[in-house]
């Protein structure tokens, strides 16, 4: 689990920047739920449901926050808390650790982005990112797709 708190309001319990990571000797169920959901749509579709929301968030452009040549930030269609944003990587991965190196520029950037557009508009929000990708010691996720 690999994530970062930023102001108190989200958790964060130290002043100074930082980022954690956790290894757990078991999946969380939010983590098995997520991955599960995305198995029985791959099931269904005979495709990634990250990919497919990614396609179509890119045609209708309304909830796209900032786009690069490796990233999409969008506003989800139905988030769980106010100013939800998700970063889903254009290019289909399951885990994180197995993109290319060369994407962690644009991955940079696309967070740099999104930080600075929340700043602007909601002055220095608490907030909390989370890198979701499959557990690393189960290979047959190819149905899920690794984002923030």
């Amino acid at each position: 689990l690999i994530f970062k708190n930023y102001g108190e309001a989200a958790g964060a319990t130290l002043e100074h920047t930082h980022s954690q990571l956790i290894a757990l000797p078991v999946v969380p169920i939010y983590v098995a739920e997520e991955i599960e959901g995305a198995k029985q749509y791959y099931i269904y579709k005979e495709r990634c449901v990250f990919c497919d929301i990614a396609r179509q968030e890119t045609e209708s452009g309304i909830r796209v926050v900032a786009d690069n040549d490796d990233f999409l930030t969008i506003a989800p269609y139905a988030p769980r808390f106010p100013f939800e944003t998700w970063i889903l990587p254009k290019q289909h991965e399951s885990a994180f650790e197995n993109s290319s190196s060369r994407m962690f520029q644009n991955l940079a950037k696309a967070i740099r982005t999104l930080l600075n557009k929340a700043n602007r508009v909601l002055d220095d929000p608490p907030y909390n990112l989370v890198i979701h990708s499959s557990p690393t010691q189960d290979s047959s996720n190819d149905h899920y797709h690794w984002h923030i």
